[in-house]
């Protein structure tokens, strides 16, 4: 319940001598670190399944273990504001190459874990709806990396200013991209805390009354998500803990190819301003003839 976010990647390394593709997976994963009795901690390796999408049959698994934890600023977006230090905020990744045979229909990739945390306010039943992080591998001659996104998920906004918050992406294979909004997709529950074979048409996270895919968080006005540079601007409104996630479209020559997405949360306080700075006028230096 203290996963906060991520987003699961791939880049194409080429073909091995048989002809097979050779893909580094990415999970890059994000949780709120406050501490806790007994202590939560990062799940020490992450399973990855992956299917055909033109039948769902599973194709294979490969385990990766984690790698470094980085403690993260509690970052948002306005210097003028500070947040509380009892906050904690970390980061990791699950890193690693798996071997596919060519297939023009490419490959799905998924991992789901339960769950989200209790409060979460605006969808229904956040502790019985886990995470599932996928990625879309297109026809494999294609040789396609998916788009990597440019800053980590900031964990905290403030109330009552308007945040410009950054959630673009870069892409190495030089396509084009566009986001929109998306719904998270849902996977497990506390009975089922690793769910396993989850095929397409996924399930999605069930938002509470007045809250939908276009308007994730209580703001004033609504966040609006750039489509062309994957920046969301807005002014929240409510405190509390918010899911969203956006979509990243991959577009070659203008054909799609491809979707990414990312799934975070978004901890909105009031926050205190910073104390002003104290500024101190030195003598002007004296001048060397």
């Amino acid at each position: 319940t203290h996963i906060t976010g991520g987003d699961l990647t791939y880049n194409c390394l080429g073909t091995d001598p048989d002809g097979d593709y050779i893909f580094e997976l990415a999970l890059n994963l994000y949780r709120e670190c406050t501490p806790h009795v007994p202590p939560i901690v990062f799940d020490e390796e992450v399973t990855f399944s992956i299917f055909n999408p033109t039948d769902g049959t599973l194709v294979t698994q490969v385990t990766f273990a984690r790698g470094d934890i980085v403690i993260l600023p509690n970052s948002q977006y306005d210097e003028c504001y500070t947040i509380p230090d009892e906050l904690c905020y970390e980061a990791t990744a699950f890193r690693g190459t798996v071997t596919l045979p060519p297939s023009e229909s490419g490959y799905i990739v998924n991992w789901g874990r339960c769950c989200r945390a209790v409060v979460v306010v605006h969808i229904d039943q956040p502790t019985e709806t886990g995470f599932l992080f996928q990625a879309e591998i297109p026809n494999t001659s294609l040789c396609n990396s998916s788009p990597s996104f440019n800053q980590e998920i900031p964990l905290v906004v403030c109330t009552d200013r308007t945040q410009l918050i950054d959630l673009s992406a870069f892409d190495a294979d030089g396509d084009s991209l566009t986001y929109e909004w998306a719904d998270s997709y849902a996977a497990g529950n506390s009975d089922d805390n690793y769910p396993e074979n989850v095929t397409p048409p996924y399930e999605t996270i069930q938002w509470a009354e007045s809250y939908s895919t276009a308007f994730q968080i209580a703001a004033d006005p609504a966040f609006i998500l750039d489509t062309h540079t994957g920046i969301i601007r807005g002014k929240p409104s409510q405190e509390g803990e918010y899911v969203f996630a956006i979509k990243v479209n991959e577009y070659r020559d203008g054909v799609l190819i491809s979707e990414t997405y990312r799934d975070g949360m978004f901890i909105v306080l009031n926050c205190q301003l910073s104390p002003e700075p104290e500024i101190t006028r030195k003598a002007d230096p004296q001048l060397v003839g």
